[in-house]
């Protein structure tokens, strides 16, 4: 039930005072193949972080490196999940890795690696992440995202 949506919120965070988070995202995308974003404390300007990723499908392989926080694909309303490790590196620069796995037809699937850090340090403890889809409501109904934290 519900609606689709374009950003998934989660608030009321303290990375300080835990390990790192751990957030499994279940998709279902919107009609395209469109890729969703990660953002630290409301910090939506995407030229404030840079990603990294390695992918493939059958047998071809591919990689891409940009100034965005890039995090996961969803594709033309077919099924696919991402599990996403978020913290700390030295003092407070946020960086998530994520693994992904994802329908690209009935009988054939896409895998990726992708990494997303901040380009400069948080002022302040991580309290608050986005996730935030490229297609406005492409986060379709069905989609489920849970967060767990680690002491």
């Amino acid at each position: 039930s519900g609606s689709a949506v374009t950003a998934i919120t989660f608030t009321s965070l303290d990375l300080d005072a835990h390990l790192d988070y751990v957030i499994e995202v279940e998709t279902l995308g919107a009609a395209g193949s469109n890729l969703f974003s990660i953002y630290a404390n409301n910090d939506q300007t995407a030229t404030n972080y840079r990603s990294q990723l390695q992918n493939g499908t059958g047998t071809t392989a591919g990689a891409e490196a940009a100034n965005n926080a890039r995090i996961g694909y969803s594709h033309d309303e077919l099924r696919g999940k991402s599990v996403i490790h978020v913290g700390y590196s030295t003092g407070r620069y946020f960086m998530a890795i994520s693994t992904m796995l994802r329908q690209t037809a009935s009988t054939t699937f896409y895998s990726e690696i992708s990494g997303v850090f901040k380009t400069a340090e948080l002022s302040a403890n991580l309290t608050r992440l986005d996730l935030v889809h490229s297609t406005s409501s492409g986060f379709e109904v069905g989609t489920k995202a849970r967060i767990y934290r680690r002491q």
